[in-house]
């Protein structure tokens, strides 16, 4: 393997780690209170719940259905990185994501005609389109957004 080859795998391996390192630390006190003075999305996965925190401490809920088994949506401390009003999963068959808020990767929270009581995607955060539209409007880019 060539010089150019071997540099080429490390600086992957190392996009590839740092991608995994949480980009942001947020105390529970700040949650309580936000004291980061812009909003925060939180997502407990197991109860299926987005809680969109805004600037004041006020909480709004709601549901969601995150990654099925096999799909799991990451754990973590992220960040909106990018907003897109009409994203296109073209890995899955094409399928429209209004609304998509890109929190890691290929990962993103946005809108779905089906939002069941169960995990159903395949790793990103499912929201009703009216849901998803309001968030949509209110979370700038790099707001805070920890699943758990």
């Amino acid at each position: 393997m060539g010089y150019l080859a071997k540099n080429k795998i490390v600086i992957l391996l190392l996009i590839t780690i740092l991608s995994t390192i949480p980009i942001i630390a947020i105390k529970n006190n700040d949650l309580q209170n936000n004291n980061t003075k812009t909003p925060i999305i939180t997502i407990n996965l197991s109860k299926q719940q987005l809680t969109f925190i805004d600037e004041n401490g006020q909480k709004i809920n709601f549901h969601c259905s995150p990654g099925k088994n096999g799909y799991e949506t990451p754990k973590g401390n992220f960040k909106i990185y990018a907003k897109e009003e009409m994203a296109i999963s073209y890995k899955y068959g094409n399928t429209p994501m209004p609304y998509t808020l890109w929190f890691f990767g290929g990962y993103g929270i946005h809108a779905s005609k089906s939002v069941p009581n169960y995990p159903a995607s395949h790793g990103c955060v499912r929201l009703s389109i009216e849901d998803a539209k309001w968030l949509f409007d209110r979370t700038p880019v790099n707001t805070p957004v920890i699943i758990y």
